[in-house]
C-alpha cells in the first residue's frame, strides 16, 4: 500500500476511499483500525470543513476561563484526603500539603516502615 495515496494521485474516488478507511477503523482488530487511520493521513479536507475547523480553533483560542478551587469549599479535610490517598501520594511522589508524614514512615525513625 502506498503511504501517501493522495499525494501520488492514486485516489480517484475520495468518497469510496474514505468509506473503506472508516470501515477499517471500526474493525475489531487493532491492526485493521490502525491501517484505516493511516489511510486517512494526508487526505485533503474539503474547503468548507477546513474553514469550519479554523473558526473552531479561533473560538477555542479566544475562550478564557479561570477556575479557582479551594479545599475549604468542601466538607473534607486535607489530612483526610492525604490519608485516604496515601498510596497515590507515595507511588506518584505527590507533594503533601499537610505536616502529616506518609503512613509508611510513621513510627520509624529512619523512614523505613516495618524495619527494626
Amino acid at each position: 500500500m502506498c503511504k501517501t495515496p493522495f499525494a501520488e494521485g492514486l485516489v480517484t474516488d475520495k468518497k469510496l476511499f474514505y468509506a473503506v478507511a472508516m470501515k477499517l477503523m471500526r474493525h475489531k482488530r487493532h491492526q485493521a483500525r490502525s491501517m484505516g487511520g493511516r489511510m486517512l493521513v494526508g487526505m485533503p479536507l474539503e474547503d468548507s470543513f477546513d474553514q469550519y475547523l479554523q473558526i473552531q480553533e479561533q473560538r477555542e483560542k479566544a475562550h478564557k476561563t479561570h477556575f479557582e478551587y479551594s479545599i475549604d469549599e468542601y466538607e473534607v479535610s486535607l489530612e483526610r484526603i492525604e490519608r485516604e490517598l496515601d498510596d497515590f501520594y507515595r507511588d506518584y511522589h505527590w507533594p503533601r500539603g499537610s505536616d502529616e508524614p506518609p503512613a509508611d514512615t510513621i513510627g520509624s525513625a529512619d523512614g523505613n516502615a516495618g524495619s527494626t
